[in-house]
């Protein structure tokens, strides 16, 4: 079902109202808390024009659950938080598979399949992804090995276990020295964490001297670092997908950074404007989409994710660099802005993603 703008633009059909208890759940006990509890925030503002019943509960850090309405105590078991809230809000007793959860925790805890797992197991009706192919997703290693299988380009990496670098990191050093790209040894690289998101944690070395202090930081945000070549010559494509009962891709967008990682302070402190990718041709926005349609199919994808490219104009090449599955939801974030730079409605967007995650599409 879709919902577009009258032609003038002057008026914009809304959806339906939503009559189910959606809860949001935002914050998490990860690096990225604070941009998840700034996503949950604006998905309630988006949210409250078709949701009849919304909530929204904040995951603090140190791990317990706190709703944003007032229920007159504390609970200590999230079920019982979530059936009080649900009842809070309709005036009656609602069963689990009736209430949609809509998870905006990114990172650790929230993205990776846990809290999905949990969901899962109340039997909740949510939002995203499911276990698999959330944790798929956030493994960038894992990932990356299936989209060769998928035959999907991808750039060359390097994976480097804690336990490796304490024993012997003149040798794990020798190891990165070794990759190469495009036929040519690498002379700089990108140190990525393992299993994080928001670019946290990634640096960008020119060096020997400068690898080692990228690798050493890693380490401190999780036990495997990848490490890939730094590409200076890349574009940043990004481009949004919703799976429900079929899946839509966005158009395909440059993120307009000349900066040597698209870190996290670029994503969420300073405004990073998208354009459209009117460049990439037919064959190239083809294959794309094929591509798109692979991953989702392989890592068993569903809701709203976000697939990020580099693209080496001198090669005419796109190459698949992740998938997120929890994208920012923020004012500023680029996954809703994909779907209005492609002439969506973003009440219709979110009006399907909790319409399929209700009814199972």
């Amino acid at each position: 079902m879709h919902f577009p703008f009258i032609a003038d633009g002057s008026l914009l059909l809304m959806p339906p109202t939503i009559t189910a208890p959606v809860m949001i759940l935002a914050g998490g006990r990860s690096p990225e808390h604070e941009v998840s509890m700034a996503s949950g925030d604006h998905m309630r503002c988006l949210l409250e024009p078709i949701c009849k019943y919304l909530g929204l509960i904040h995951l603090l850090e140190d791990g317990s659950w706190k709703p944003h309405h007032d229920l007159g105590e504390a609970f200590i078991c999230p079920d019982k938080l979530m059936a009080a809230y649900a009842h809070h809000l309709t005036g009656r007793w609602v069963e689990p598979s009736k209430i949609c959860a809509f998870p905006v925790t990114h990172g650790s805890f929230g993205e990776n399949g846990s809290l999905q797992g949990w969901l899962e197991m109340g039997g909740y009706s949510y939002v995203g992804s499911g276990v698999l192919g959330s944790a798929m997703a956030m493994d960038k290693v894992t990932a990356k090995r299936l989209f060769l299988q998928l035959n999907i380009p991808t750039l060359p990496w390097c994976e480097i276990t804690h336990s490796t670098w304490k024993q012997n990191s003149e040798a794990a050093l020798a190891k990165l020295g070794e990759l190469s790209f495009a036929g040519e040894a690498v002379k700089s690289w990108v140190v990525k964490p393992h299993c994080l998101g928001s670019s946290i944690g990634i640096s960008v070395a020119h060096n020997h001297h400068e690898l080692m202090d990228a690798v050493s930081q890693a380490f401190l945000h999780d036990h495997t670092v990848m490490v890939e070549p730094y590409l200076k010559e890349r574009t940043e494509i990004e481009c949004a997908v919703m799976v429900g009962s079929v899946i839509k891709i966005s158009e395909p967008c440059e993120a307009w950074t000349r900066n040597e990682v698209y870190s996290y302070h670029h994503k969420y402190g300073d405004h990073t404007p998208l354009g459209v990718a009117d460049y990439l041709s037919d064959a190239q926005r083809q294959k794309l989409n094929e591509s798109v349609r692979r991953v989702v199919s392989a890592f068993r994808l569903s809701g709203l994710c976000r697939m990020d490219w580099f693209y080496l104009r001198d090669q005419g090449q796109l190459y698949l660099n992740e998938v997120n599955t929890i994208p920012g939801l923020g004012p500023q974030s680029h996954a809703l802005q994909l779907w209005q730079l492609s002439g969506a409605d973003i009440s219709s967007v979110m009006y399907e993603l909790i319409e399929s995650s209700l009814h199972g599409a």
